[in-house]
């Protein structure tokens, strides 16, 4: 069972740990979007995702891929800075946990 102590009001962030709980962050390091280069039209799409996501619940689900380094994460970051106002919220599950999604997508759609 899943421990969602996880406060949407005042972490934006949190991360699942394996023994099934929930650490919230309140507050994290991040880059602006802008501040990325040759990522533009990534970005546009991402951010128009996004966007659809939260306010026409429309979203489509986005795979980041490429070599370690590249930037994904910091991506992700970006995004979050620029949308935590608007409720946006990222939920970090190592890919060998991802069996738990089902469970976390229940717990959250409540919350």
């Amino acid at each position: 069972m899943i421990d969602f102590a996880w406060n949407l009001e005042s972490q934006v962030a949190a991360i699942y740990r394996v023994s099934g709980y929930v650490h919230g962050i309140s507050e994290m390091e991040s880059q602006r979007l802008d501040s990325f280069f040759g990522l533009e039209k990534e970005i546009k799409l991402l951010c128009a995702n996004t966007e659809s996501f939260l306010f026409r619940d429309l979203g489509v689900n986005v795979l980041l891929w490429g070599a370690r380094g590249c930037g994904k994460s910091s991506l992700i970051k970006a995004i979050l800075l620029q949308y935590a106002k608007e409720g946006l919220r990222i939920l970090q599950i190592e890919k060998e946990h991802l069996e738990i999604l089902p469970e976390v997508l229940d717990i959250l759609r409540n919350k």
